[in-house]
């Protein structure tokens, strides 16, 4: 993997994704730091996994959560999903709070 990449580091392999080509992560909204069409050094607790493109970008609050995405994202039920970006973000999740729903392949 290319040093100069920049890295999306996962704490945990939600729903195994990281074994697929082409898989989703839930992020906070940030602009510089996520870009369609850039590559990225995917990493597992700072380990190199894989190199990936983001596809596509998708941004939403987490009211706009829904069954299909929390399943295939993190294999948990929408209010579990919800649960556990509340633990993840307890000072930022408030009703409106941006999210990225990223594509990566």
């Amino acid at each position: 993997m290319q040093q100069d990449l920049k890295t999306i580091d996962f704490s945990t392999n939600w729903n195994n994704k990281l074994a697929n080509r082409a898989f989703t992560t839930i992020r906070l909204k940030n602009t510089a730091k996520y870009k369609i069409g850039e590559m990225y050094s995917i990493t597992l607790n700072k380990k190199p996994l894989a190199t990936r493109k983001i596809l596509d970008i998708r941004t939403f609050v987490l009211s706009e959560l829904n069954e299909w995405i929390c399943r295939i994202d993190t294999g948990y039920s929408l209010p579990q999903t919800i649960e556990m970006m509340k633990k993840m973000y307890p000072q930022l999740i408030e009703r409106t709070t941006p999210f990225y729903l990223i594509l990566l392949a």
